[in-house]
């Protein structure tokens, strides 16, 4: 194993621990839910005159709710959009669940929808804009949020072909102005949601870096200290020896060979660190070449 320098970012939320293995992404299927009855709702002309992001009705009338209800539906129905973007809720939905967590997923979804269509509908007073919000802007915020942890996290976290997340996100990025651009002050909505994950991405990296940093620098020092800092090679089974321990540290050998450090959780972490403790005990306990 490399004896590169764990960083803050290796270390995820609480929230984070699990893994897609031991996660039901459950809230993935609420979040398509929702995505999908936005949509529907649209066909209703009742239900796009009372709950729509409308500036005027907003600011001027007080029907604050439509901030809540409008940055899900959309301005019209539209089959290929709403398959498109319940899609992009789905990948990235998923992936966020199984890495990090079902809070962070839910709190990007709604809250940059929110946030979004809040500032939107500011500057929309502000410059004169009379029409309403085009389309919801969910699906962005999750994928800016997939991406912030770091460009080589694997993407999809289901699938069998594990690429790098970048490779995702550029694909909805080239896709979607094919599909649901619908112009400059449509594509400002959609900034509004992504500055909205960046902001919550940095703001989680600064506190849980502070909280974490003690660990970190726990973890730097067993690897500089190693004394096969090289590769940390399977133990051999022995008495003294715990075979599942050993199992649980091959596969997270074999996540940094596929993954690298950033897709380590804090709990993985922490268990490296105990490998490490425990092989330089089993050198140090060797006896000697030709003690009896």
């Amino acid at each position: 194993m490399s004896s590169k320098s764990v960083t803050d970012d290796s270390f995820p939320r609480p929230s984070e621990r699990s893994t897609a293995s031991r996660r039901s992404p459950w809230i993935t299927g609420l979040l398509l839910l929702v995505q999908f009855a936005g949509y529907a709702a649209a066909t209703i002309h009742a239900a796009s005159s009372h709950f729509a992001v409308s500036p005027d009705s907003i600011f001027r009338n007080w029907q604050v709710w439509r901030l809540v209800t409008g940055p899900f539906l959309p301005t019209e129905f539209s089959w290929p959009l709403a398959l498109f973007s319940t899609f992009v809720v789905f990948i990235f939905g998923w992936h966020l669940e199984c890495t990090q967590g079902r809070r962070r997923l839910l709190f990007l979804y709604f809250g940059g929808s929110i946030f979004a269509a809040f500032l939107w509908s500011v500057a929309a007073l502000v410059w004169n804009w009379h029409r309403p919000l085009f389309g919801p802007v969910g699906p962005t915020a999750l994928a800016v949020g997939a991406l912030l942890p770091g460009l080589r996290r694997p993407f999809p976290a289901f699938l069998p072909f594990r690429v790098p997340v970048w490779v995702a996100v550029v694909a909805y990025i080239a896709t979607w102005p094919l599909i649901a651009y619908a112009g400059p002050i449509d594509l400002s909505a959609h900034f509004l949601a992504g500055l909205f994950a960046i902001l919550i991405g940095q703001m989680s990296r600064s506190h849980h870096g502070e909280r974490t940093r003690p660990r970190v620098a726990a973890v730097n020092r067993a690897f500089a200290d190693s004394s096969n800092t090289a590769e940390l090679k399977p133990i051999a089974a022995s008495p003294q020896t715990d075979p599942e321990f050993d199992r649980r540290v091959d596969e997270l050998l074999r996540k940094i060979t596929e993954a690298g450090y950033d897709s380590l959780s804090e709990d993985e972490i922490s268990l490296l660190l105990e490998a490490s403790l425990r092989y330089r005990d089993r050198t140090s306990q060797k006896p000697p070449l030709g003690a009896s």
